[in-house]
């Protein structure tokens, strides 16, 4: 499931939490640390990683009161990024080999 994140108005946090946590069962007690955090979900198929948010106006003292939590190890800020366009002319030269490519690599592309 994907998520749309408010980066222009919120701030997120990868919230890593102790593998016997009582936070990998029932996660959303985790926001309960300030009143502006708000529960988004897993991150990925990790269950001891959990993704909170709050507004970016409250996104310092939100992160303190979530470190502060005895069964929290880390919170890291998610930043948003873009993947680049590909680069065609890039790929071009390693489909004909001129970049030096393995030719392994040159079949495959």
């Amino acid at each position: 499931m994907s998520y749309a994140l408010d980066y222009a108005t919120n701030a997120y946090f990868a919230v890593s939490v102790s593998s016997s946590s009582s936070y990998i069962s029932d996660p959303a007690p985790l926001a309960d640390a300030h009143p502006s955090l708000f529960y988004v979900g897993k991150v990925g198929a990790l269950n001891d990683v959990l993704l909170l948010g709050a507004p970016q106006s409250d996104s310092d003292v939100a992160k303190r009161a979530l470190n502060a939590l005895s069964d929290v190890e880390s919170v890291d800020v998610q930043v948003p990024a873009q993947r680049p366009e590909e680069d065609v002319v890039t790929r071009h030269r390693y489909s004909v080999g001129m970049l030096g490519a393995p030719k392994s690599d040159v079949d495959a592309v």
